[in-house]
This record gives C-alpha cells, structure tokens and sequence, in this order.
C-alpha cells in the first residue's frame, strides 16, 4: 500500500493531523512526511497500521481499548530520530491519540481501562472555569493563601513538611469529575492501591517525604508499573528517559528500572525533594513534575510564587495539583464520595538473586517454584523473556524463602540451553538468514522463532535490522566453514581469528563455556583478541585441519551430525561424500568416525 494511499484514507475520515514542523522549514519538509517510499520493512508496518487505524476510526462499535492496544504498536515502532519513519509513526501517534479521546467522549462513562492521560486531558478539557474566573475565586479563598509559605529554609530537614490539603472549585470540579465519567477509572486505581501502596510507601518514608506524596502516583499512572504515556513516560511515577537516567534509572531494551518498585519510587522521592528545595513549595514542586522546572521557574520570576495564579502554566499544569487533591481525598475517605477501598495486603517478604548470566525467565520462574506470570509480577522491570545478555548483573526478585527452598541448586542444574548467552547482529545489504545463520553457527529456526526478533514464517529481514543471536552451547548447529577455524596441533590448541569469540569457540569445540574459560584463567565474558592462543587440554578436536600439503579435507563426525549437515557445511553434495566414503544409503554415522570430504569442482 503506498504512503499516498494512507495519507487519503485519513483525508477522508478527517483525521490527518502533521506534527509541528521546525521553526526554519526545512526544503521538502512535509514532502519527506508524507511521500517516503514505502519500500523498507518499517514503513510496510506504519502503512498497516495507518490502515488498521483507519479502520477503527469509521467503525462507530470501537472500543477504546482497541485503540489503545494499537497505539502501544505504534509506540513500539524503533526508527531514528529525525527519519522519515520516525514522522510518519509520529503523525499516527498524534491521529491515534485524537481517535482514542474521541471515541471516549462519545462515552456517558469512562471505562474502567482508560489511560490517566486520557483521563487528565479530558479533565482540563472540561473545566468549566476560565483562567479569570478561577482566580477570583482562589482568592476570595483566604485559606488558599495560608497554605503558602514553607520556603527552603523549613525544607532543609530529614522529614519534609506535609503537603497542604485545599478546597476550591478547581478541586471540587476534579472531584465531581472523578465520581462520575472516571468513576470506574478511580475505583480501578483505588483497587491497584491495596498492593501498590503498602510496596511503596515503606521508600517513601525512607527518602523522607511525606506519606501523601504517594498519591503522586495515582493520577500519574493509576499505580500501574507498566503504564506507559503519549510522550513515553514510563512506570508508576512515570519518567520520561532522560530524567530517569538523570536520576540513576538504568534504562536499555532489556532492563528498566523505571518500572521498577523500588528504584522508581526513590529516584521520584529524589526528583520531587530536589523540586521542593528549589520552590519550598509543595504545589510549585508538582507543577514542575508535571511541565519541568525550567517552566515553571519561568512563570514564577514574571507572575511570582503562588500556584493558583499562575494562570499561564499549561491547562493540564493547571489542572494538575486539583486532581492531585482530589484522588487524594477520595484515596483518604472513598466512601464520603462513593467509592469503596479494599483492605490493603501486607507487603510480600521476597528474596533477592543476583543473575549475571543470561537466562530464560521461565526457567529462573521453574526453579523458584512459581508461575510465570507470578515471576513477571514480581519483577516488572524486565522486558524481555530472558535476563539481560554480556555478563551484566540483574537482580531478581523472587517469593521469600525460595532460596531456603533449593533456588541455587535448581539453578545450577539448568542445561546449558537455558542459560544461552545472546550476541547482536546487524543486517547488511545482501545477508539472508540462512547466511547469517551459518556465519554463527545456529540453526535458522532458532533466529526465527526466538521472540525478541520477531521474524515471521517466511524468514524476511531487512538491512540496517538487528537480530538477537542465542548462542546456545548445547544448541545442535552446524560448524562454520573450515578456513574459519585452524587447530593449531593434535593437543587441541586454538589461535584466535578476528571477529571469533569465546561464546563461539567454545559452542564450536563442544567445550563448556566454564570449562574452556578455566582452562585459560579467564572468566565466562573476557575479551579475546586475534593471534591468542588457547588450551583445548584433552579434548579432541572436533574439526581437522586442512592438510595444506595434500588440500585433502577430513571431518570428525561429531553427536547429532547428519551427512546432510555435513554436506552443507563443506560446500559438497551427501551423494558425493558416500561416494568417496563407500557408504550406502542406510549407513549410519557413529562419533569418532572420520570421514573423506570430497573436493569441490
């Protein structure tokens, strides 16, 4: 389908909306936008996706959440910044975002599944104060004005001061708003709490901040770890990626700890103290979590320092610490306003595991004894189905008394197939799967079929695309071609060639990655360099080298070998090595048998 095709489908709907272009216009601009070819893999998939959406915008039926779901596909599109793609996934985000709140205004209520963003812009939307109106009457409100006036001088302690509670319009119309379009939004974020709260609150009072600021992260994220916002924000506090990086958040494509618990809740503890040492202000502090500092620091100097007059924040700043208030006082006496608060659960005791190799999760979940689901719960930060790859260390959080039960045992009786270490690959121009395939020596459907890569049943890749490796040590692959290696004597010794690795040397010897490591007085991820020579002590070899004076190859047959492998590993036809070898059709190969490879013509 080409881009032209998309972009009339939402000229028709009347959904077509282009991001804000740069201030300088850069020559054929919003030609690049929107006329991109379509050629490469990742537009095929916004051109799919414009379509889906397209399709659920002109059915009257949709439900939000099927919007939703499509714009966490969206989101999950990886292209570079500045790119064509990157516009393009952009522009649909943006058309997503406008169906998905059109379609909830449609609703006389909320559904219970309703993202806090949707919520918190309908809620502004719907003020029914103007800018004037609510600062008349914030300030016929005497007691507004007296819960300014904590400055930096009282913020210096341990223990910061309580957040001050207010009652004005802009909160009464927050609280309104909650008992009935979002009533079964809050109710779902009043049931999350029950567990949520008791995980949290423990950091919060470490950190020393004040029991209330917790329910920063109801309105934030309705307590949800796996929240994720238009903008990216991630998590229960909800960091976009350079503040949580700035605040010590570890954050790749395996790991985030932005999703974290614990991590989460203390670098927002650190982030809202050092706001509230910038304004002595709790409600300054919260507008600039909201907007940033920088912003508000700017109306500040030029309308001075009292929140509910700083009328040119942006409406959702605005509305901002009223809903604040608002979920606070429903969370603090829910039945005064309708609603019903479960008994909170009493924190979960957990044992903590350190992991430096990289394994299956539903492996580490087997050997504590527990479901997978009940694993992912417990370590939400975690993104993929294994543990990060290259020797980092990941700690897991497992049900307490698991390592008492045998943990460490279970887990050192894994096979070695579910501790596989994982390389990267990028694709270049010309490289199919089969060749990448054979170059590491792992069958095509382990590629294929392992889910990070997600490669479909006809073993389509694309150039610039990264794949993920397993490298299994016990994975049956077939060797790589026989320049590659050189056996440098009978004893087993190997010279280290350009681009090998240890992972790969070992898989390739039929060595334990431990055992081949030991033997050279290195651990499981040093680095090699070509020309290092390494011990093989006592293990025959498993490839033979070329007799140079003779060019006559031979091969070791090895466990699991099929003349059909060995045929496609030495260029050569199964009947041609039958031929030289004298075997008939139902020969059958033992290890240790050595065979004749034939030339190639």
């Amino acid at each position: 389908m080409s881009t032209g095709l998309t972009l009339i489908l939402f000229l028709q709907l009347g959904i077509v909306g282009f991001p804000e272009p740069p201030e300088q216009v850069p020559k054929g601009y919003l030609e690049t936008v929107v006329w991109t070819s379509a050629d490469s893999s990742l537009h095929g998939q916004l051109d799919s996706m414009t379509v889906d959406l397209a399709v659920l915008a002109s059915n009257p039926n949709t439900s939000p959440g099927e919007v939703m779901e499509l714009i966490g596909f969206i989101q999950d599109v990886d292209s570079d910044s500045g790119s064509a793609a990157a516009l393009r996934r952009d522009i649909l985000l943006n058309n997503a975002r406008s169906i998905y709140n059109q379609i909830l205004s449609r609703l006389e209520e909320l559904p219970s599944d309703a993202s806090p963003e949707a919520l918190m812009f309908e809620l502004t939307e719907s003020d029914p104060n103007d800018a004037t109106d609510s600062l008349e009457s914030n300030d016929e409100d005497d007691s507004t004005a007296a819960t300014f006036g904590a400055r930096i001088s009282s913020a210096k302690s341990n223990l910061l001061p309580p957040i001050p509670m207010v009652l004005n319009r802009d909160v009464q119309h927050a609280i309104s708003y909650f008992q009935t379009r979002a009533r079964k939004v809050v109710q779902k974020w009043l049931d999350r709490s029950a567990s949520v709260i008791p995980e949290l609150l423990p950091f919060i009072r470490e950190e020393g901040l004040p029991d209330e600021i917790i329910y920063l992260a109801m309105i934030e994220s309705g307590f949800n770890y796996h929240a994720k916002s238009y903008a990216k924000a991630v998590g229960p506090w909800q960091f976009i990626k350079g503040t949580g990086k700035r605040y010590g958040l570890k954050i790749n494509n395996w790991y985030d700890e932005r999703r974290d618990p614990e991590l989460s809740t203390r670098a927002a503890a650190a982030y809202l103290r050092d706001l509230y040492y910038m304004f002595g202000d709790w409600y300054l502090a919260m507008a600039s979590y909201n907007c940033g500092e920088g912003k508000v620091l700017k109306h500040v100097r030029k309308y001075g320092d009292n929140y509910w007059l700083l009328s040119r924040l942006p409406k959702q700043t605005r509305g901002y610490v009223p809903s604040y208030i608002a979920a606070r006082m429903i969370a603090e006496t829910p039945e005064i306003y309708g609603f019903w608060m479960p008994r909170r659960m009493k924190p979960e005791p957990t044992d903590v595991v350190d992991i430096t190799a990289c394994v299956e999760l539903k492996a580490l979940a087997e050997c504590a004894g527990i479901d997978l689901e009940t694993f992912q719960r417990l370590n939400p930060a975690l993104l993929r189905s294994t543990t990060p790859p290259g020797g980092d260390s990941t700690l897991i959080r497992l049900p307490g008394g698991t390592i008492a039960n045998g943990f460490w045992e279970l887990y050192a009786d894994l096979p070695m197939a579910k501790k596989s270490d994982l390389l990267t690959h990028r694709v270049k121009r010309g490289e199919s799967l089969g060749s990448i395939a054979s170059a590491y020596g792992v069958p095509v459907d382990v590629i294929a079929e392992y889910p990070e890569n997600q490669i479909g049943k006809r073993y389509l890749i694309r150039e610039g695309q990264t794949i993920l490796i397993p490298a299994s040590l016990e994975t049956p692959a077939p060797k790589r071609r026989m320049p590659q290696i050189e056996i440098v004597d009978k004893s087993g010794a190997h010279v280290v060639r350009s681009g090998e690795t240890l992972v790969g040397i070992a898989r390739n010897n039929r060595i334990p990655l431990e055992r081949l490591a030991a033997l050279n007085g290195l651990t499981t991820v040093s680095t090699i360099f070509p020309g290092q020579v390494l011990k093989l002590e006592g293990v025959p070899p498993t490839e033979m080298a070329i007799n140079r004076e003779s060019n006559e190859r031979r091969h070791i047959v090895n466990s699991g070998d099929t003349l059909w492998a060995i045929a496609r590993q030495y260029g050569v036809t199964v009947e041609g090595i039958r031929r030289v070898n004298g075997l008939k059709n139902e020969s059958v190969l033992k290890p240790g048998q050595t065979l004749a490879i034939p030339s190639i013509n």
